[in-house]
């Protein structure tokens, strides 16, 4: 979908500096979706306890073990799905986003 060239050389790009703007923008939406999808099933995953399966201590533990990623930042995950569920959506919102974790109108 949004690819990037090599550059021909240092000072030749193959795309402008817009087009290399406006595939930065799309991808970054299509991760933010993601990253939204990926809050939803998390909050499903919290709902249902399937991280005590693994002998995780908590849901922010179970994503940090498998994951792979900081206690403290995966706390910060477990904390933004939960609060995307008391958020309203914005239908035909399409900006950019500016955080992953931030833009819950994806």
């Amino acid at each position: 979908m949004f690819e990037v060239m090599p550059s021909a050389g240092p000072s030749t790009p193959v795309m402008s500096d817009d087009e290399i703007v406006a595939n930065a923008d799309g991808l970054h939406v299509l991760v933010s979706r993601g990253q939204r999808e990926l809050f939803a099933l998390f909050r499903e995953i919290g709902r249902r306890e399937v991280w005590r399966a693994d002998g995780a201590q908590s849901l922010a533990h179970w994503i940090s073990m498998r994951y792979g990623i900081s206690t403290w930042k995966a706390e910060r995950w477990v904390a933004a799905a939960e609060a995307l569920e008391s958020l309203p959506r914005w239908p035909g919102r399409s900006a950019p986003a500016t955080s992953a974790s931030t833009r819950w109108w994806s």
